[in-house]
């Protein structure tokens, strides 16, 4: 035991430096976590790599789904939302999926107007609007070209 008084000496500070050693009988155990201990882990998400390419195309297609309804969406639209040049999408759009912008637009707007359909909750005219079109003599033509059938037929294959 150390005694050390304090500078103006009114106080004493006592230190005390006690080595601590486990006997054998005083072992300690380690055991395993339990279930409910493992549950209470945060939950970590896999690490997914993504070139900027995948980034790139991801990007695209949320604002495409989350503007899919505005028949206004087109090319020039998309870079506005985007803030990427009317060539720079141009050229990553067609090098990444072969179609060009309007295309690939048009083809996200068909794929989602037959996942419509294919729930049966909607007539083929909310559906039309629901992707974006206002003409139902255009939207069945580019429906049929990209399905190889009309969408009213579509509707009535699919039952």
């Amino acid at each position: 035991m150390t005694g050390v008084t304090s500078e103006e000496g009114k106080g004493t500070s006592i230190g005390l430096s006690i080595p601590i050693a486990a006997s054998a009988e005083e072992e300690v155990q380690v055991t395993a976590p339990t279930k409910k201990e493992l549950e209470s882990l945060p939950v970590l998400k896999p690490i997914e790599a993504e070139s900027l390419d995948e980034k790139f195309l991801s990007n695209i297609i949320r604002l495409i789904e989350d503007h899919l309804s505005d028949a206004d969406l087109n090319v020039n639209a998309l870079c506005e939302l985007s803030g990427i040049s009317n060539k720079q999408i141009y050229r990553k759009v067609k090098q990444l999926t072969g179609m060009s912008p309007v295309e690939y637009i048009k083809s996200i707007r068909m794929k989602k107007a037959a996942m419509l359909l294919q729930q049966k909750k909607f007539t083929v005219a909310e559906v039309m609007y629901m992707v974006g079109f206002s003409n139902h003599s255009y939207f069945s033509k580019c429906f049929q070209a990209e399905f190889g059938k009309t969408p009213r037929q579509y509707l009535n294959e699919e039952s």
